[in-house]
């Protein structure tokens, strides 16, 4: 199976998220390099994704653990560099590697990471502000857990309560909408295909 499509969708998500955190504005907008002379802005998210497909890769060779990968997973940043926030950036990053290992037929090892990105969502949430300035990048987190949820954990009512919650957030978003609909749907007739075998 062919992971190029999925990560292509996982690095469009990380950088449209980025887009709608404001992370890049005014004069200092994406420096090549921190004070710390750590990559900064494109330079390292892209980095960053190279070192998750590499250690997406080393899982499947078998050449370490899908728990020694998400031990390892702060190490591949970036450090903060959409503005999410430590957990808004692992859980992230956790579910590129989870999309990454589904796409190479490794789903035991993807839920590992499936799980960690749901509970790294929950901590981003918890800790985020709650104001109209960051009502964007909470329904985002509120819609990825929420498809993490339906889709690959098994928790529909979970999921329609972070796909309401992200609706509320965001009542003009139609997209939500579908999203959940889809989403939602697709999960009761996963269960009814289940309760015919």
């Amino acid at each position: 199976m062919n992971s190029t499509p999925l990560a292509v969708c996982a690095l469009v998500s990380i950088l449209w998220t980025h887009s709608l955190s404001g992370a890049e504005t005014g004069a200092d907008a994406d420096p090549s390099v921190r004070p710390d002379g750590k990559p900064s802005g494109r330079t390292a998210l892209l980095e960053a994704t190279q070192a998750r497909e590499k250690l997406a890769g080393e899982v499947v060779a078998g050449r370490i653990s899908a728990a020694e990968a998400l031990a390892a997973l702060p190490e591949t940043g970036p450090a903060d560099t959409l503005g999410l926030g430590a957990s808004g950036e692992l859980a992230l990053a956790s579910l590129d590697v989870a999309h990454r290992l589904l796409a190479r037929g490794r789903p035991a090892e993807a839920e590992v990471f499936f799980r960690a990105a749901e509970a790294e969502f929950g901590a981003a949430l918890s800790s985020a502000r709650s104001d109209e300035r960051t009502a964007g990048a909470r329904a985002i987190f509120l819609r990825n857990r929420a498809l993490i949820r339906a889709n690959y954990l098994g928790k529909p009512a979970e999921a329609r309560d972070d796909f309401a919650e992200a609706i509320r957030l965001q009542p003009d978003n139609k997209a939500l909408v579908r999203q959940r609909d889809a989403a939602l749907s697709a999960h009761a007739e996963h269960s009814r295909a289940n309760a015919r075998n």
